[in-house]
């Protein structure tokens, strides 16, 4: 859907669009009720709306200070593998200083460069299981293209994590396609092939229903990271936290929740610039 066609279907929905975080109203909610994808049309618009220049100058400007202050603490806090958290924490932050973000849920494939003798890692949206169940989770938030606080705090083996930057943080990055290799894990491949005979082209839209809609508007990127790493992301939703900042608790840092963070360091130091 293009941006008119959004704005006038949240229109006729009487879904308020004049600030960030309008999935929280409870029409949208009622909507979500009828249609479990009808997030990825909040999404949709985040990605398709026009932004001026003023705007992305001053959302840059916030956004560049929130990543820094809030990665410093994740790496305080010794969390791994907190990528929903920290994702979830940040877009609520952004929400709450008035910038326009989603965050969005897929795979992510990292390559080493050759002289390391790093075979690759895999965080597959699809495993055993064969639901749809991401891998990995980032932010969406103009200029920002990906924003990855949590890329280096995962569990890494070898000397794969010299190769790892401390965040991706990009405004611009290569366009890819969506692959199997880089969303269903080898044994689901298989497994998909053998016992349900769904043929290799079709097992992406068979275990991830909505990754054509996503794309469109999200489609894979390529990050060349100053570490020597290669990373891939490759969205197949859009995540949504049900509670808001002040509800969280699925962090502390350094004896303040997510939300104190917030107001007592975060929001104070956006205010100077």
């Amino acid at each position: 859907m293009s941006y008119l066609d959004l704005l006038h279907e949240f229109q006729a929905k009487n879904i308020p669009l004049d600030t960030p975080s309008f999935y929280d109203n409870e029409n949208f909610l009622a909507e979500e009720q009828k249609d479990s994808e009808y997030l990825n049309k909040y999404s949709a618009f985040v990605a398709s709306r026009p932004y001026s220049k003023q705007y992305l100058e001053i959302a840059r400007e916030k956004i560049q200070k929130i990543v820094s202050i809030l990665h410093a603490h994740l790496v305080q806090s010794n969390r791994q593998g907190a990528c929903i958290d920290i994702s979830s924490v940040l877009t609520r932050i952004l929400e709450l200083e008035g910038i326009w973000c989603a965050c969005l849920k897929g795979s992510l494939t990292i390559k080493f460069p050759a002289h390391s003798n790093e075979g690759d890692t895999h965080f597959y949206s699809v495993t055993k299981n064969q639901s749809c169940t991401p891998g990995h989770y980032w932010v969406y938030a103009p200029p920002f293209k990906i924003i990855d606080i949590s890329i280096k705090e995962q569990a890494y083996d070898g000397r794969k994590k010299e190769y790892i930057p401390t965040f991706v943080m990009v405004e611009e990055a290569q366009t890819s396609t969506a692959e199997v290799e880089d969303i269903i894990s080898p044994d689901v491949v298989r497994e998909l092939i053998n016992i349900y005979k769904i043929p290799k082209k079709n097992q992406i839209s068979y275990v991830c229903t909505s990754i054509g809609e996503i794309q469109k508007n999200f489609p894979p990127q390529v990050v060349n990271t100053d570490g020597g790493a290669r990373a891939k992301y490759t969205p197949t939703a859009t995540h949504a936290s049900i509670e808001k900042l002040e509800g969280f608790g699925n962090f502390n840092f350094q004896g303040l929740t997510p939300y104190e963070l917030y107001k007592e360091i975060i929001e104070p130091s956006v205010k100077q610039n």
